[in-house]
């Protein structure tokens, strides 16, 4: 409750906008409380933060600049879980089918055109350097879409097996198996 309180505060005193990043560790704080008064404090704060990410994340996306991919994850992880941690499967449910719907496993299995730097292949020619130093795995490939991974839907995936929930764990293990069977094309 202090922590949301100061959150609601800081930034109209400084004269300072709210970036995506910090709706994002807000958002990942109040995933991650404890049970009793402080969860119930978290379940609120997220539902005020909620709609100003969802606010950035389209801004962003109509101004041609979308969020960085992980801070959009994060930030869905977090409400996802944070459902799940509510006992309202049902909604983290629609969330997972609503991120999936919003960037879809489809999305990731085709890299964007890495510039001749990056090439994989040795240049025997040209102004850059003639042998690149790092493998082509080690090329960290920031552009990867937005994704959901097991360790983000465990919980989500535990509270319908306990709820007997058969269609909700079918659902998470292809989605799973949708962006992980996509990220390995992408890969390869």
């Amino acid at each position: 409750a202090d922590a949301s309180k100061l959150f609601e505060t800081i930034f109209t005193e400084h004269g300072v906008r709210r970036g995506p990043r910090a709706l994002v560790n807000a958002l990942e704080r109040c995933a991650t409380s404890k049970t009793g008064e402080d969860r119930e404090a978290a379940i609120t704060f997220a539902a005020k933060v909620w709609p100003e990410w969802e606010k950035a994340e389209m801004e962003a996306v109509r101004a041609g600049k979308p969020l960085n991919p992980r801070h959009v994850e994060q930030a869905h992880v977090a409400m996802i879980r944070l459902h799940a941690l509510a006992s309202n499967i049902s909604r983290s449910m629609d969330s997972i089918r609503s991120f999936v719907a919003r960037y879809p496993p489809n999305a990731i299995r085709v890299p964007v055109a890495q510039p001749d730097y990056r090439s994989p292949r040795v240049r025997l020619h040209g102004a850059r350097p003639l042998v690149r130093l790092t493998s082509a795995t080690d090329v960290a490939d920031d552009t990867v879409p937005p994704q959901l991974t097991w360790a983000d839907l465990d919980v989500v995936h535990h509270r319908c097996v306990a709820a007997g929930r058969t269609d909700g764990v079918k659902y998470i293990k292809w989605v799973c198996h949708a962006y992980r069977g996509a990220l390995k094309t992408r890969r390869e």
